[in-house]
């Protein structure tokens, strides 16, 4: 519905903090349990489709049956952050992987970009008001 009445950047940047504040969960979650025996770190990405939807489109990918697979999200609105656990590593002898200096680093880049797509939404909005009013 979004993309209809505001475009499709407006759908991006909805889906890019729809990721962006899952990823800040994560990371919260990682902290939380920086002590836990056995815990493995959570990991969010969503950029990958994001680009897909950026760089293809749907009308080049579209599917003629149902039986035909679909090789990514046709909008932003289908793009769905995909969780995954880090167990490839083992930090401790407890087998927790956290490293806090790891997902402090992390926690500050999300933050930023957080609010820089916040902000890049704002006046996208700003923009959509302005034209409203006439000024």
């Amino acid at each position: 519905m979004l993309d209809g009445l505001f475009g499709k950047k407006t759908a991006m940047f909805e889906a890019a903090l729809h990721g962006l504040q899952e990823r800040g969960e994560a990371i919260a979650e990682n902290l939380a349990n920086l002590d836990t025996p056995s815990y493995k770190a959570r990991r969010v990405a969503f950029e990958e489709q994001m680009q897909f939807v950026r760089t293809h489109r749907a009308a080049d990918l579209a599917a003629t049956t149902p039986a035909h697979f679909r090789l990514g999200p046709r909008s932003a609105f289908e793009v769905r952050p995909v969780e995954s656990r880090d167990r490839s590593s083992t930090l401790r002898n407890d087998g927790n992987n956290v490293d806090v200096d790891v997902e402090m680093t992390a926690l500050a880049k999300n933050q930023l970009s957080y609010s820089y797509v916040a902000e890049l939404t704002k006046r996208q909005f700003e923009g959509l008001k302005s034209v409203i009013r006439g000024s």
